[in-house]
Formats: structure tokens, sequence, C-alpha cells
């Protein structure tokens, strides 16, 4: 077994000894925790934890799911506190495709030579929004629509000035 391979075990029974001992507690009377609200607590603990063994490592590898995970965690722990009034799947995937343009942002800012992570970033962020937002009543996807035909030529120049400024940079 490897030193990574070690360290993940270890991890991932601290996860499930801190899990069990919640649960456990929740049972005997002993906390006011509820186990309905506790898994979103738990994925933004697991995020966390790929986030920052991400970090930790050269090649970033962790950033992008600790991130996502993070981002799904702390949407369902506001959503349990009645913040978000969503309540079933059709109102609420456009969070999913939020949550993974942003990851790729925050991967870009711990990988700045990669400009070309913006693109996605850019992109799902924006039709994840364009979708949350005709599912909150805010902006109909029609008047997305009109929106999309005045932005997309400043898309395509951005994301050309993007790829030219990315192979000088190489050179």
């Amino acid at each position: 077994m490897s030193k990574t391979d070690n360290r993940s075990s270890v991890i991932i029974g601290l996860i499930f000894i801190f899990i069990g001992f919640i649960l456990l507690f929740h049972k005997l009377g002993m906390s006011y925790f509820n186990p309905r609200e506790i898994w979103p607590q738990a994925l933004m603990l697991i995020g966390g934890l790929l986030f920052f063994k991400g970090i930790l490592n050269k090649d970033r590898k962790g950033i992008f799911p600790g991130t996502f995970i993070i981002i799904i965690g702390l949407f369902f722990y506001v959503r349990g506190h009645g913040i978000f009034p969503f309540y079933n799947i059709i109102e609420i995937w456009p969070i999913f495709i939020i949550a993974a343009g942003v990851s790729f942002f925050i991967l870009f800012l711990f990988k700045l030579r990669e400009v070309g992570l913006l693109i996605p970033a850019f992109i799902l962020t924006f039709i994840g929004l364009t979708f949350i937002t005709d599912s909150l009543g805010y902006i109909s996807l029609y008047q997305w629509k009109n929106i999309w035909r005045l932005f997309f030529p400043l898309c395509l120049i951005f994301t050309g000035i993007i790829l030219v400024l990315k192979s000088l940079v190489k050179k």
C-alpha cells in the first residue's frame, strides 16, 4: 500500500468515525443533531478534505471535486434551513451546473497558467444562471434568448482572445 493510499484510508476512516459518533450521540439523546440535517455538513466536510488535499498536491487534483461537493453541500444545508424554497429536482438541477462552473473558476485560481479553464467556467455558470433565474421566475428563457443574441458575439471574441493569448504565452 502506497503512502497516498494509506493517507486516504486514514481520512475516510476518520470521517466514518466522526459520523458514527454523531449518529450514536443522537440515538442516545446526547446531542441536538438531526440526521436529516447532517448529510449536507458531511458533504461539506468531505469536499473540504478533497479541496485541501488538492491544494497540498502539486497537480491540484481534488480542488475541482472538492469545490463541487462543498457547493452542493452548502446549497442543501442552506435549503434545509428554509432560505431557498426549492423542493424537487425540476427546480434545483441548475445548481449542479453552477457548481461545476464555479469549481472550474476556483481551479483556475490555483492554476493561473491554464487560462482555458475559464471557458467552461463561464459557459457552465452562465447556463446554470440562465435556468435557475427561469426556475425562480426572475428572467424567462425567452428574455435570456434576447440577452444571448446580444452577448454571444462578445463571448466569441472573449474566447478567441483567450485562445490567442494562451498560444502566445506558450511560445
